[in-house]
């Protein structure tokens, strides 16, 4: 509900056991990369390379579960053997804002390949890295993976800098892929904008009303959001 439909007073949530997953980082060429990114998704549990503005190299993490028993003291990431909940997590030590944008998987090289080609163009002066990664399909009306599979795709920018002609920019390429953005990140859409991107918007916002009437759970984001 995105926080805006009302309280959650009771869940029943489906778990997995923890489990020993193998973390393994390695660096590749961001041509070769490209050229298995198909390979590189089907064999593994969990796969996402970043890319870095002025290099070739594709940085590729994967996680897998493991053979053997958690080694410890956990090390770096990129070499971890251990429970899931502790390599899971990715540590982001560096304050930064981002933009994430989801579009079918379909389309997830085309894109990627164009903000790339946007960056050496327009932003050679970025050099916060852009992250690709998978999700599979759901049936969640908002969700950005809803009724297809999808590739995320992620810009960053130091909290320091004026993040906001880079990412309008990125904007306009996920939206020509058939992008939907990240429910908590920077985006720069309306409710008419969500209402082409999503399906069941209209169908969204008559359950939220029924349950809302009032619009108690309303802030002024979500407000705007209505569609006309």
């Amino acid at each position: 509900s995105v926080g805006a439909a009302g309280l959650v007073s009771r869940i029943r949530m489906k778990l997995q056991k923890s489990a020993v997953l193998s973390e393994q980082i390695h660096v590749a060429s961001y041509d070769d990369t490209m050229n298995r990114i198909t390979s590189l998704v089907a064999e593994n549990d969990r796969f996402e390379f970043f890319w870095y503005p002025g290099t070739d190299e594709a940085n590729i993490k994967t996680i897998n579960p493991a053979t053997t028993e958690p080694e410890y003291p956990l090390g770096e990431e990129g070499g971890r053997v251990a429970w899931s909940y502790e390599v899971l997590p990715s540590h982001r030590p560096h304050l930064h804002t981002e933009m994430e944008y989801s579009v079918p998987a379909a389309n997830g090289q085309a894109c990627f390949a164009e903000i790339r080609q946007l960056i050496h163009r327009q932003f050679p002066d970025v050099r916060w890295p852009v992250e690709y990664r998978t999700v599979a399909a759901d049936d969640i009306w908002l969700s950005m993976a809803s009724d297809r599979d999808t590739v995320t795709i992620s810009v960053h920018q130091d909290i320091k800098l004026d993040e906001e002609p880079y990412y309008r920019a990125c904007e306009e390429v996920f939206l020509a892929y058939g992008g939907r953005p990240h429910w908590g990140k920077v985006n720069y859409l309306n409710g008419d904008d969500f209402a082409r991107i999503y399906p069941r918007w209209h169908d969204w916002w008559r359950v939220r009303d029924k349950y809302d009437p009032g619009g108690v759970f309303l802030n002024d984001y979500a407000r705007a959001l209505r569609p006309g």
